[in-house]
């Protein structure tokens, strides 16, 4: 409860909530970083609209680094914040690309971008690769930690040119993946394992569930077709989970006319 803090909220992504209470988030609709203590009062605004030092054009994502710094990314450049002091440096990319932004090291040097997805050819049934790829703040390619090739895709031709996968294995979902410090570990929906890569792309570990499936029972078919009342979780209506840290739930409500507020709730034991 912000009271008289509290300004218009639209698209609001990437939650993140601090060792000290505060709560950080983006505000697509004003182009800001928005900072609020742990009482719910307004306490920086970072960025703003606009094309100079400092200024967003977009936000793709926010990224947490090296304490309280946060890169924000936004198409074709990174831009570096602190969270006390405000903008510090523009990071832009070179060339055409634009690179998405999954994780940040601990560190704020190194950022893990998605490489472009290697399509089946048109109109035809094929793999899909996709590849996960390490590179500095000024988008230049360090090391590729190359991702599994996905069976079963199908491409078309987009009215405007563009390629579109159209068709995807039922059981494909997009890699699920953490970074601790300059380690990446990341899953597969296709297998039950994780890995984890060093900086350089070496797999250093693998964990894999290798028991054989338990057959399934009649018991078990009862149980899955009438359901089992294992406990209960409340959550607000029209209230988004975003992240659970320090103890708390933060998420994004609407009320009836779609109004968006950014809360935080406390998880009772």
């Amino acid at each position: 409860d912000g009271g008289s803090d509290q300004i218009p909220l639209s698209g609001v992504r990437d939650i993140r909530g601090l060792p000290d209470g505060r709560v950080v988030f983006g505000n697509l609709g004003s182009r800001e970083v928005l900072v609020y203590d742990s009482l719910g009062r307004l306490d920086r605004r970072l960025g703003g609209a606009g094309d100079g030092p400092g200024d967003l054009r977009g936000m793709g994502g926010l990224f947490p680094c090296a304490g309280e710094m946060m890169l924000v990314s936004q198409g074709y450049s990174l831009d570096l914040f602190h969270v006390e002091d405000g903008f510090v440096r523009r990071h832009s990319a070179q060339g055409e690309s634009r690179p998405v932004v999954r994780a940040v090291t601990a560190d704020c040097r190194r950022i893990l971008t998605e490489g472009e997805r290697r399509s089946p050819p048109l109109g035809e049934h094929g793999y899909l690769r996709q590849a996960l790829i390490w590179s500095d703040t000024a988008f230049a390619v360090l090391d590729t930690v190359a991702i599994d090739s996905i069976p079963g895709a199908w491409t078309r031709l987009h009215p405007d040119g563009s390629v579109q996968v159209v068709r995807l294995p039922p059981w494909w979902v997009e890699f699920p993946l953490v970074v601790r410090d300059t380690l990446l570990i990341r899953g597969s929906s296709a297998r039950p394992e994780l890995r984890w890569h060093l900086p350089d792309g070496r797999v250093q570990r693998i964990v894999r569930w290798g028991q054989a499936p338990a057959p399934v029972t009649a018991s078990d078919r009862r149980l899955y077709d009438g359901g089992r009342w294992l406990g209960e979780v409340e959550m607000p209506e029209r209230f988004a989970l975003h992240v659970v840290a320090g103890g708390r739930v933060l998420g994004v409500a609407k009320d009836s006319l779609d109004v968006e507020t950014v809360r935080a709730y406390r998880i009772l034991r």
